[in-house]
């Protein structure tokens, strides 16, 4: 264990694991889930309108410094303190409830993607470093943070990975952490016990494929992203692993079954027939009142912020490019909805209309963004 301190900076890098766009998605033999798998649901009784779900084109909690390389990829709270990964820069930003911004320096090496992260307890966050080079992924590590003493723990190392959206579970009364592989040809998802010790696979499917006719634009980074958001899930009681595929252009539901195996994928959303290109996801643990149960969707290339129903397939647009300039990361908390926005400047910035643009060159405004939300939890919801 290593003690680290809140100073220092890597100069931006040329690559970014951040959202891709992609032509067409695989193909491959999740089932589909038809409205008939949504529970307690009455035909016709629920809207899938959700435009009036957020007010206003929200505010900016925190901005950040991209001449500095601080390009915001994820995001996680305890208590009013967002935690918020910074991909390029070798950090972690963490941002008062004032906006006030303080920087926690992770020691990692020069081309080290630092990625996702989740919250664990009352003063430990848990968070995936990816280092990459042109020749592709070295490795990836898995570090637990304590808050108050800036106590590093690594937890894991796996050779070859590049680790990217990362959810904390119960696996056979084992405190884990799961973890995507963003650029795995087969499609990873790593494991591994917070206590430490060696990782292994857990998961190995088209959940997280890379897309192989992945195609390079100028508003999209060269590099295949596959697997990049995950989140743990409940519904009726049942846990499950939900992930988003960035080239895949897919959001996957991945059941935790008891003996700690995964079950059978379910394809929540297929987009590649109007491509969204997804980075992160936030599943409606709780469901909001006289709407379908669906999921927050950050979709990096396209510059939105989607609210859809994984049953129905009805998707609308929250937020445009105008509001967040390529989201990466997107979270629930309170009353509000949070995002990272504009944390590429590989990644072409929006136009007029919030569309991408490909002769415009993202300058990069990276921020904290939040709206509020138009409904309130009668009970509080597991994530």
């Amino acid at each position: 264990m290593q003690k680290i301190g809140t100073i220092g900076f890597f100069a931006i890098a040329t690559a970014t694991l951040a959202g891709c766009a992609v032509s067409t998605a695989p193909t491959d033999d999740r089932k589909e889930v038809s409205s008939q798998s949504e529970p307690l649901i009455a035909p016709g009784m629920l809207s899938d309108d959700y435009s009036p779900l957020v007010a206003g084109s929200g505010e900016t909690v925190a901005a950040f410094n991209p001449m500095l390389g601080q390009s915001p990829e994820n995001v996680t709270f305890i208590g009013q303190d967002a935690f918020v990964t910074s991909l390029l820069s070798g950090e972690i930003l963490r941002v008062s409830e004032d906006g006030t911004v303080t920087s926690i320096h992770v020691p990692v090496p020069p081309g080290t993607f630092v990625a996702g992260i989740q919250a664990h307890g009352s003063n430990a966050l848990v968070f995936s470093a990816a280092l990459i080079t042109q020749n592709g992924p070295v490795g990836s590590y898995v570090y637990k943070l304590n808050i108050d003493t800036l106590d590093l723990q690594e937890l894991a190392y796996m050779p070859g990975a590049a680790l990217n959206g990362l959810a904390i579970e119960d696996l056979g009364g084992v405190e884990s952490w799961l973890s995507v592989d963003a650029m795995a040809p087969s499609g990873v998802i790593w494991k591994g016990s917070l206590e430490g010790g060696p990782a292994a696979v857990w998961y190995e499917g088209p959940a997280v494929q890379p897309n192989a006719s992945y195609v390079v634009t100028p508003c999209n980074p060269p590099m295949p992203v596959g697997g990049n958001g995950a989140r743990a899930y409940t519904e009726l009681g049942m846990r499950s692993l939900v992930v988003s595929n960035t080239t895949g252009s897919s959001v996957t539901k991945i059941p935790l079954l008891q003996d700690s195996t995964p079950g059978q994928e379910a394809l929540w959303y297929d987009t590649s027939a109007a491509p969204w290109y997804p980075d992160d996801i936030w599943p409606d643990h709780c469901g909001i009142p006289g709407f379908r149960r669906g999921a927050f969707i950050a979709t990096h290339g396209q510059h939105r912020i989607l609210y859809g129903n994984p049953y129905t397939g009805r998707q609308t647009e929250l937020t445009t490019g105008l509001d967040c300039d390529g989201p990466t990361a997107v979270v629930v908390h309170g009353q509000w909805l949070y995002a990272t926005c504009g944390g590429d400047p590989l990644i072409c910035r929006p136009d007029q209309n919030g569309n991408p643009d490909p002769s415009l060159s993202n300058l990069g405004t990276p921020a904290l963004k939040r709206w509020k939300l138009k409904w309130t939890y009668l009970l509080p919801c597991r994530p």
